[in-house]
């Protein structure tokens, strides 16, 4: 192969390859300029929905079932309780249920008992410790909070903040299935400047996906040798030929 094909060849390697590695660099580049003002666009609070996560990660647990009350549904979500997209508290132990009593919330969980008021704030929560009849089974509004544990129901009273023992056996509060709009929409683990920065380190993509990027970052390299090369071949034949024609 003469040097003039040969030369050719190495510039249209260099031109198309240094094209498609130009790509992957913008996609480098944006997804390093989001990563850089993550606080101001606020990606790292934004949750992905589980939909969206699950495009992008593997298949999380999806929550089912809740308690609906007038103001939407209340479910866990990992620790998480929501009431629909909205984070209340958080519970260690498995969702029970929620029932509004008199102007105040209680959501229940296994091993803990959140009150709150009206405006959804925290007024206590309580467990084991605190005289919760921990692992609680069931709740529902018997005009006042009825608890099922394993061998007994309790009458939780808020003014003294006493459970006693009961006799009584409510209709206990069951939960229902979530829309399936609802758990669709449901947030993941994963923000999106999460998502963001597993694109930008190839992590997206598992394993390979590091490696992947790593055979860019040395194409970038051998592009930037190559493009000194050509630069410096096509600068000696310029000069040659000043020379020539001054020469000549």
């Amino acid at each position: 192969m003469s040097k003039s094909r040969t030369r050719r060849w190495f510039q249209r390697w260099h031109r198309r390859v240094g094209i498609f590695s130009a790509l992957i660099l913008l996609l480098l580049t944006f997804t390093g300029f989001l990563l850089n003002h993550s606080n101001d666009f606020g990606l790292d609070h934004k949750k992905l929905t589980r939909s969206q996560a699950a495009v992008f990660y593997l298949e999380q647990s999806t929550p089912t079932l809740g308690s609906y009350l007038p103001q939407g549904w209340i479910y866990q979500l990992d620790k998480q309780i929501l009431l629909n997209s909205q984070a209340l508290q958080t519970c260690e132990s498995n969702f029970v249920g929620a029932v509004w009593i008199e102007q105040t919330l209680y959501i229940a969980c296994e091993e803990t008992l959140h009150v709150l008021d009206k405006e959804l704030r925290l007024i206590e929560s309580l467990n084991a410790r605190l005289a919760y009849p921990a692992p609680v089974y069931a709740l529902t509004d018997c005009g006042k909070l009825c608890l099922k544990s394993a061998q007994q129901n309790w009458l939780y009273d808020f003014h003294s903040g006493s459970f006693k023992k009961t006799a009584l056996a409510p209709s206990w509060h069951t939960l229902k299935k979530l829309p399936e709009e609802l758990t669709a929409a449901a947030p993941s683990a994963f923000s999106w400047e999460r998502l963001i920065l597993d694109i930008h380190a190839g992590r997206f993509l598992g394993a390979m996906g590091v490696w992947i990027l790593d055979f860019f970052v040395l194409l970038f390299f051998v592009l930037s040798i190559s493009g000194i090369y050509l630069w410096w071949k096509k600068e000696n034949r310029n000069k040659k030929r000043r020379n020539d024609i001054k020469q000549g």
